[in-house]
């Protein structure tokens, strides 16, 4: 009996994801890959909260983290579409006032390579029912480290205040928060799958994933250095250390909340704006552009998977971590979403989105239509 491709590829990816659980990666796994509206694999399983046993919901959300910064990266772009900002105009014409950005540039900003320090952001975070000033934060943790440690344009260094500085350029030019700016301009939202979610709204406890951190690791014994754990540390439940519904600090750099359908709308969402993220735009968000250190875009970093140009970025905190791709010449996106602690890009969606990638890639080949 012939074998249909496209179910034999869900298997694959669906087993992938499974073993994020059986091996205890994570309390909980979301994941969506959809090829424009239509979803070929929604998976959601294990624990919203180890603590409590409630399971883990397509409707749960993640805080974003760095993901954020295509984000912000979108917003800069429709900046430049509106003739609001140019790329490569020092970030200093926008923020007179800021004499120690140099000739640092918006594009140079957008791809790490404006010569910022990356100091280490696990700490800038808030308990979700606090209130917080994101201007006033923005700017304390800019007098702190926003000022440039090596000459712009060389090679690529990574630096979450790059993005930080471009929320500042873009509040100065619109005169509207990041994410009133977003919202005004379709930005946010894309063609909304039922239940999903995408904002920079505080945690809302009955519909977000507890983020945790492994008991035993190394985080949980230096967690005391960065944060109160009498404040941030809700408790302990077998190998997980439960941690307070919590934010991000510095919006444009790791603010965004959401979940896998929110975000892969708004994914479809920006891979159909013309002009701002389509196939070969120079000003696209998703195009590879020539640089020294790791292949990136305006909007994230790019590779290729079974023949297939993709971009796309981790985020990942104390509680949460998280990956999105866009695979424009398929238009296709797939997101990843876990409740425990990530500190760098762990390439997962590598792994699991090789098999549907590919089964994606041949149907289109021979002239059929995905289901």
């Amino acid at each position: 009996m012939d074998v249909d491709p496209q179910a034999a590829a869900v298997q694959a990816a669906r087993q992938s994801l499974q073993t994020l659980l059986t091996s205890g990666n994570s309390p909980g796994v979301q994941y969506l890959f959809m090829h424009g509206q239509q979803p070929w694999l929604s998976f959601q399983a294990g624990l919203a909260d180890p603590g409590t046993g409630q399971l883990l919901q397509a409707s749960h959300r993640f805080n974003l983290h760095s993901a954020t910064q295509l984000w912000t990266a979108a917003a800069v772009l429709r900046g430049v579409q509106t003739g609001l900002l140019a790329l490569d105009e020092p970030l200093q014409t926008y923020l007179p006032g800021h004499a120690e950005l140099g000739t640092a540039t918006v594009r140079q900003a957008l791809l790490h390579t404006a010569g910022f320090t990356n100091p280490n952001p696990l700490a800038w975070i808030h308990l979700g029912r606090d209130s917080f000033d994101p201007p006033k934060v923005a700017e304390a943790l800019l007098l702190e480290h926003g000022r440039p440690v090596r000459s712009p344009g060389g090679a690529y260094r990574y630096s979450s205040i790059g993005h930080l500085w471009l929320g500042q350029v873009l509040r100065a030019v619109t005169r509207q928060s990041l994410p009133n700016y977003l919202q005004a301009q379709g930005l946010l939202g894309g063609e909304a799958q039922a239940g999903g979610h995408l904002s920079f709204d505080r945690p809302e406890p009955a519909h977000h994933a507890r983020g945790t951190l492994p008991r035993w690791g190394w985080l949980n014994p230096v967690l005391a250095w960065m944060l109160d754990r009498d404040r941030f540390v809700a408790g302990t439940n077998g190998n997980w250390v439960r941690l307070e519904h919590h934010q991000a600090d510095a919006q444009a750099c790791g603010g965004l909340i959401g979940n896998a359908a929110g975000v892969a709308a708004s994914l479809q969402g920006l891979l159909a704006r013309q002009g701002l993220a389509s196939s070969g735009c120079p000003s696209g968000l998703f195009d590879s552009v020539p640089m020294v250190g790791p292949a990136r875009g305006l909007g994230g970093f790019t590779g290729w998977l079974e023949g297939q140009h993709w971009c796309g970025h981790a985020g990942g905190g104390v509680g949460h971590y998280g990956e999105w791709r866009v695979y424009p010449r398929l238009q296709a996106v797939s997101v990843l979403l876990l409740n425990r602690a990530g500190l760098r890009d762990e390439g997962l969606l590598t792994r699991i989105d090789k098999p549907l990638v590919a089964a994606l890639r041949r149907q289109l080949a021979q002239g059929g239509s995905p289901g």
